[in-house]
């Protein structure tokens, strides 16, 4: 018996076909969607106050009074605080 030859071994891998325009879009809305940002409610970012915003308890007290909404996202309150920090006092 002789040796026997492996051709496999120097074959060369076909190339990938390139991905058509529907096909690349298929891929896009496979996609994970971007979670939601969390939210927090008016309490727990009172205590945290200073470590995200840099004010005392007390603006965010004021800065979200009446804002409405239950829960605030880090975003949403910054804003809220900025804009109360702006207001012209009277």
């Amino acid at each position: 018996m002789g040796k026997q030859r492996n051709n496999d071994v120097d074959a060369q891998p076909a190339e990938a076909p390139e991905p058509s325009a529907s096909t690349a879009s298929a891929e896009e809305n496979r996609k994970p969607a971007k979670p939601a940002e969390k939210r927090f409610t008016a309490a727990s970012l009172r205590s945290h106050a200073r470590q995200l915003f840099g004010v005392n308890p007390e603006t965010v007290d004021g800065a979200l009074h009446g804002a409405g909404a239950g829960e605030f996202t880090v975003k949403e309150a910054q804003a809220k605080i900025k804009a109360f920090l702006k207001r012209e006092v009277k």
